[in-house]
């Protein structure tokens, strides 16, 4: 019991607030114990009805030495007994996962903050940061900071999600816009679940459907702020920068080639100009994420209180790179413990 409670609480509430795995071990325990109280009559119990009877030794026996002796044996024995039983479930446990989710909260903490602190510093309407994943064809948006899309420019995406223009968007039509107009990499049992958590209609056939304000939910929580796998697209702004390790600094981005579109007809954001820097290793160099920065934003020249889209100078450039030499000795600083 100490060590099932105590390993799904490192994994839950220590994870969330902190705690060490002696803490949790410590709680764990507090469980063992009472369960021990609550638990220990019907032991008794089962032990009488497999023929276990009390043996019924008068005062003078129970003072013999050999008596006691053979008590606090026995006593001991079965208490070592139990816990060799209970640490047989240790070969089936996962001994690291506490640490890992542990290590990942910090790191997700550390990037909000290194993201939050960019957007503001390049003055940009978007900032998201992307991990490479083991295999080197996927990453992970980790983080994703800045303006979301006004009502008409979302409803402009519903319809460019509704393919069939039946007013609702089925989970056919979401999977055909997040796998191959994003390239996400969302396997089926996500995308139900997705569709579950978030639908509150159903078709005529009783299947979940996207009405227009389950569907702002999906694009701006999800597909804009949330975390999710991203096939690198070949020749794409992300697959250049992971394979070649260069800055990409575009002025207009609808004007070049390394560009998909589709991230802006599906999201409802307007990309005009963006930086792409890559996050390397401080040891070998190798490229473990990418930091991109959308759409510096500044004053009219001409007077005005409007805001307009300028490209990013090159100081953006260094301030960015900076924050992806952060980035990159948070991750060797959590990853080396």
């Amino acid at each position: 019991i100490m060590i099932n409670m105590g390993d799904a609480l490192d994994t839950s509430i220590g994870v969330t607030f902190g705690l060490s795995t002696l803490t949790s071990a410590a709680f764990g325990q507090v469980f063992s114990d009472v369960a021990g109280v609550l638990f220990g009559g019907t032991i008794e119990e089962l032990a009488n009805k497999c023929g276990l009877q009390d043996p019924g030794l008068g005062p003078e026996q129970q003072a013999l030495t050999g008596v006691k002796v053979l008590s606090y044996a026995s006593a001991a024995g079965g208490i070592v007994l139990g816990c060799l039983l209970g640490m047989v479930s240790l070969f089936f446990k996962d001994l690291g996962a506490a640490e890992r989710l542990k290590r990942q909260k910090e790191l997700s903490t550390l990037f909000d903050a290194l993201v939050e602190e960019g957007t503001d510093v390049l003055q940009a309407q978007r900032c998201t940061l992307w991990l490479v994943d083991g295999d080197g064809t996927t990453v992970s948006q980790k983080v994703a900071k800045g303006q979301l899309p006004s009502d008409s420019q979302l409803d402009a995406v519903f319809r460019q999600y509704d393919k069939g223009g039946e007013g609702y968007i089925t989970s056919l039509e979401l999977a055909d816009a997040l796998r191959n107009g994003l390239a996400y990499n969302i396997s089926k049992e996500e995308l139900a679940a997705l569709m579950n958590s978030t639908s509150t209609h159903l078709d005529k056939h009783k299947q979940p459907v996207l009405q227009r304000e389950d569907f702002s939910r999906i694009v701006c929580e999800h597909v804009l702020r949330g975390t999710h796998a991203q096939k690198l697209r070949p020749g794409g702004i992300k697959h250049t920068v992971v394979t070649t390790g260069e800055t990409l600094n575009i002025a207009n981005a609808h004007q070049h080639p390394k560009f998909n579109g589709n991230w802006d007809r599906y999201t409802g954001f307007r990309t005009k100009s963006l930086i792409a820097v890559p996050i390397k290793d401080a040891e070998d160099g190798t490229v473990i994420g990418v930091i991109i920065a959308k759409n510096k934003v500044a004053k009219d020249p001409n007077g005005s209180l409007a805001e307009m889209v300028v490209p990013f100078s090159p100081g953006d450039e260094m301030v960015i790179k900076t924050i992806a030499s952060h980035a990159a000795s948070f991750i060797r600083h959590v990853n080396n413990g």
